[in-house]
């Protein structure tokens, strides 16, 4: 009786190690699967300007996330319009890599520092910012406290550009009030920019051109801009497209259309008008909120680091968008017509004196924008979006 219930007894232990055994075989076949499929994922928001990411370009770095960090990105792009949408982008956690121009990181109206909306970039993370032109690496404007918040990845002119097949070179930004070119140039809806170049086409020098008391109480600043939006061929949002550019003999722009305009079989250069031009910097900062998110702000830092590639900077910037590289180790792989255009055989190019755009104070800035607001007023003129042609 005793053999027979221990028989009996290790029989249904043996039943029920059976029947564990393949419930946990079944479980770990289940886990192992779901790792397998579980790849981590992320997404990379960016907000920038139109044409500083094309998708070429993306489908290779997402390609380098997955070699690197074994991470399937997504990339979300949204293009800028204006200035002001970085600041309310970062406000509204809404993106997590942003461009934003030099002159409002520290500008009281937005003060992306102070106001916590960015976080310091890990140089280690980013070893081609050794690479950026000296005047561009540790500025003012980019640092706080001994860190760096700020990457400089592109820069250029608010400049005069012209037909060279139609116009000689203009030498002044004056050719924009002359009566033969009524209807044949475009402007950008940029209140500072274009509020500057009326200043510096008067004759203004200094920091009066940044002033609104000083702006405001010369009568003719007013004038002028209101007869350059009057006879305007178009006040375009964004940045200057060849659709609205094709035939004209001139305009004011970044010259971001110049590519396709060549494309076209149009000649298209930067003048060099007495007066200077507003140079600006367009650079990369983090969003604060990247804190709670070491991988992304990883994947984050190294995107910046690959635009500051050789390859990006002359793929991308200069021909893509015929902008100024912030690298000058590009100039072996530039062609003789690029090293002339884009000055690369004179690094002095990039440290001269010129009408740079300030870290303005809210009266200065909010002045501008009223100065810029009642010329369209007063030339009947409203902006509308870049490249749906005149």
């Amino acid at each position: 009786m005793y053999l027979k219930q221990g028989h009996l007894n290790t029989s249904f232990f043996g039943r029920l190690q059976s029947k564990t055994s393949v419930q946990w075989l079944v479980m770990v076949g289940v886990l192992l699967i779901g790792m397998a499929v579980h790849v981590q994922a992320e997404t990379l928001r960016i907000l920038a300007w139109e044409g500083y990411t094309p998708d070429v370009q993306l489908q290779v770095y997402k390609q380098e996330v997955k070699r690197k960090f074994d991470v399937d990105l997504e990339i979300d792009v949204h293009y800028a319009k204006q200035f002001s949408e970085f600041f309310d982008g970062l406000r509204g956690d809404k993106f997590d890599l942003v461009a934003p121009i030099y002159d409002i990181i520290k500008d009281a109206n937005y003060n992306l520092i102070a106001n916590k909306l960015i976080m310091p970039v890990d140089l280690a993370n980013i070893p081609n910012y050794a690479t950026l032109i000296p005047a561009l690496q540790y500025p003012n404007y980019a640092t706080e406290g001994g860190q760096v918040y700020a990457v400089a990845m592109v820069q250029g002119p608010y400049g005069l550009m012209y037909n060279k097949d139609r116009i000689a070179a203009p030498e002044s930004w004056s050719v924009l009030w002359d009566p033969q070119y009524k209807g044949q140039y475009t402007i950008g809806n940029l209140p500072n920019f274009n509020v500057v170049t009326v200043a510096l086409s008067l004759g203004l020098k200094g920091d009066s051109v940044f002033h609104y008391e000083s702006l405001r109480s010369d009568p003719r600043v007013l004038a002028r801009l209101t007869e350059l939006v009057k006879n305007s061929r178009k006040v375009w949002d964004g940045v200057d497209d060849a659709t609205d550019l094709k035939d004209l003999p001139l305009t004011a722009g970044y010259g971001f259309s110049i590519p396709a305009l060549r494309e076209m079989g149009q000649n298209w250069q930067y003048a060099t008008p007495v007066e200077g031009s507003i140079w600006w910097v367009d650079n990369w900062v983090l969003s604060a909120q990247l804190a709670n998110k070491p991988m992304l702000k990883r994947i984050a830092e190294d995107f910046i680091n690959f635009t500051l590639s050789t390859r990006y900077q002359l793929d991308v910037f200069m021909r893509g968008t015929a902008s100024f590289p912030v690298t000058l180790d590009v100039k072996p792989m530039a062609s003789a017509q690029e090293v002339v255009f884009f000055h690369l055989d004179d690094p002095r190019y990039f440290i001269l004196d010129r009408p740079i755009l300030k870290s303005l104070n809210p009266r200065d800035r909010n002045g501008m924008q009223v100065l810029w607001d009642s010329a369209l007023r007063n030339a009947g003129r409203k902006a509308e979006p870049a490249g749906s042609g005149p």
